[in-house]
């Protein structure tokens, strides 16, 4: 998944790079790091609506998962502050935050 978001980015592809923001999002959620989960679906949301991109259907789920579970653990505050955190990211920010 790293290598694909390189990829991505030295080929300028907005959406491989969204895709691949998705993809982090999941791995980090499936490892229970909410937070980081959620920044990163904030920064995946932001970006895809700066390019008037909808959400494709199949992606649904895995934004749903990651929302439902982390609004639960984080509680609603926390969701919304680290949610608008990712939302607040650049692209680079958000692609170095992924690889970090």
């Amino acid at each position: 998944l790293a290598e694909s978001l390189k990829i991505c980015r030295d080929r300028s592809d907005e959406l491989g790079i969204i895709r691949s923001l998705l993809g982090f999002g999941w791995l980090a959620a499936k490892k229970r790091q909410w937070g980081r989960a959620v920044n990163l679906l904030g920064a995946e949301e932001a970006l895809r609506k700066e390019m008037n991109w909808p959400e494709p259907p199949d992606w649904k789920t895995e934004r749903n998962f990651i929302t439902t579970s982390a609004h639960g653990v984080l509680g609603e505050a926390a969701f919304n502050a680290t949610l608008a955190e990712g939302r607040a990211m650049t692209w680079e920010q958000a692609i170095e935050y992924a690889l970090s």
